[in-house]
């Protein structure tokens, strides 16, 4: 991709409550298909905000939030709600790496990042291994031609939920989906088989 990062010293931004409710995440969460999940890995995690909501819905999971930037990890610890902060594991991800076994979920989250990423691929694959068999993926990110100026990432930035479809479908991911949940983000779900 274009390597666009978000500047950890905005991570304040990123942990306004009212990005939720931008992504709604009960209804993105819904639309992943797991309503009990063990385990699940949120990979661009930044501040936790959304995980932590995850981890709300999905109360008896266990959360490892990813992300490659240690000033975001420690932003996250000292900020992530008491409620939750005992099923959330922050984790250092380095690129596309995450130091994590595979097949460790049962759902893999990437909300917000995907124009984020050097290699699609790479991710995908990554989250796809991370997986157990039959493991949803779910991934919200900004939906191309929706920009509004000073409002997340240049138009040049966005990926067309085609093209992440595509990339899924590549990384031998089944079922993909589009949901028209939100505005501003497109909504995909997979299955690893």
């Amino acid at each position: 991709m274009n390597g666009h990062r978000f500047d950890p010293a905005r991570a304040e931004r990123l942990n306004d409550p009212r990005r939720l409710e931008m992504l709604r995440p009960e209804a993105v969460w819904q639309a992943a298909g797991v309503p009990s999940p063990r385990a699940v890995v949120d990979v661009g995690a930044g501040t936790g905000l959304v995980t932590a909501a995850f981890a709300r819905l999905a109360p008896d999971a266990r959360f490892y939030a990813v992300d490659v930037s240690e000033d975001m990890l420690a932003f996250m610890r000292a900020h992530l709600p008491e409620d939750v902060a005992g099923r959330v594991t922050p984790v250092l991800g380095r690129g596309s790496a995450v130091p994590l076994p595979d097949e460790v979920a049962d759902v893999v989250t990437m909300i917000g990042v995907y124009h984020e990423f050097d290699d699609t691929a790479a991710a995908l694959s990554e989250a796809r291994r991370l997986l157990a068999d039959g493991g949803r993926l779910l991934v919200v990110d900004w939906k191309k031609g929706a920009h509004v100026p000073g409002f997340g990432p240049s138009e040049e930035s966005r990926v067309a939920a085609e093209e992440i479809a595509s990339g899924m479908r590549s990384a031998g991911f089944g079922d993909v989906e589009p949901h028209d949940l939100l505005e501003r983000f497109s909504v995909l779900t997979g299955t690893r088989g």
